[in-house]
């Protein structure tokens, strides 16, 4: 009998373009690659509370998805105008597939999500983004560039 072994990284050999390294990547190393090939990407939350807004919608959003959304009531406070698919205002999944069916056949409603990408990153959503997590590392390196650099005498 053989044993198959289901390794949880298994998923990046379907993007061999998003291996980018040549050490062993786990799933996550380059999930925004990964969901850039889909026009929709689901985020959902671990609880639908006020203002709980996680890393899912905002990598979803930067890797160029439609985030197919499910969590804070408030999600809008915290994304571009028309640029999610709040699900939870679908009266059934049947519904919602209809409608993500729909968009996705009609070119010119898919890129009604993506025209706040015209304008820049503004609002809320710039705000939040800006004061993320996960964008330390670019913020950082910005800063040491705008202090001259590995060089510099400010830093």
């Amino acid at each position: 009998m053989v044993k198959s072994i289901l390794r949880k990284d298994k998923a990046l050999s379907f993007y061999p373009e998003c291996n980018l390294h040549n050490s062993e990547p786990h799933w996550w190393d380059h999930l925004h690659c990964a969901m850039s090939h889909y026009k929709f990407v689901l985020a959902i939350e671990n609880t639908a509370k006020e203002s709980y807004v996680t890393e899912k919608l905002y990598y979803a959003l930067d890797a160029g998805a439609v985030p197919i959304y499910f969590g804070a009531p408030n999600v809008w406070d915290f994304v571009p105008p028309n640029s999610i698919i709040d699900g939870s205002k679908f009266i059934s999944m049947e519904e919602l597939a209809s409608y993500v069916k729909a968009v996705a056949n009609d070119p010119v409603a898919y890129a009604e999500f993506h025209a706040w990408r015209r304008c820049g990153v503004l609002g809320n959503y710039g705000r939040t983004r800006a004061a993320s997590l996960d964008t330390v590392p670019c913020r950082l390196c910005e800063l040491v560039s705008r202090k001259g650099g590995r060089e510099g005498r400010n830093l």
